[in-house]
C-alpha cells in the first residue's frame, strides 16, 4: 500500500510541474502577441517550489515567447506588412523574421497556386 501511495504522490508533482510549465509557455506566447513586449522586457519574477525566477529566464516562458513571436511575424508577413511600418524592435528578433519570412512565402506560393488553377 505505501508503494502505491508514493508513486501516486510522485505522479501528482509530475502533473503540477506539468501545468507549471505549460503555464509558462502559455504566459510567454501572449507576452509577445497580446502584450507586444520583448523578451527582454519580462523582468517580473515568480516563485515555484521555493525559487524565485525572473520570467525572461525560465525556459518554458521562452519557448512560448519564441513560438508567439514566429506567430506574430507570419501572421504579419502575410498580410504584406512592409518593414516601414513594423516596430524596429521586432526587425532585431530572430524569431519574427523567421515567421514573417515562412508568411511571405506562403503568400507567395497561395499566387502562384492561383495561377495555375486559373490556366486549367
Amino acid at each position: 500500500m505505501f508503494e502505491r501511495e508514493v508513486g501516486l504522490n510522485k505522479r501528482l508533482k509530475e502533473d503540477d510541474y506539468q501545468r507549471h510549465c505549460d503555464r509558462l509557455y502559455s504566459l510567454g506566447r501572449q507576452w509577445i502577441l497580446t502584450q507586444e513586449k520583448l523578451l527582454d522586457e519580462a523582468t517580473d519574477t515568480y516563485t515555484y517550489d521555493g525559487k524565485e525566477t525572473m520570467y525572461r529566464d525560465d525556459i518554458h516562458f521562452q519557448r512560448g515567447y519564441e513560438a508567439g513571436c514566429k506567430q506574430k511575424g507570419y501572421e504579419t508577413g502575410y498580410r504584406g506588412v512592409s518593414f516601414v511600418t513594423i516596430d524596429d524592435a521586432l526587425l532585431t528578433d530572430k524569431y519574427f523574421l523567421e515567421g514573417y519570412k515562412k508568411g511571405l512565402q506562403d503568400v507567395e506560393k497561395d499566387r502562384n497556386k492561383s495561377h495555375t488553377e486559373n490556366k486549367r
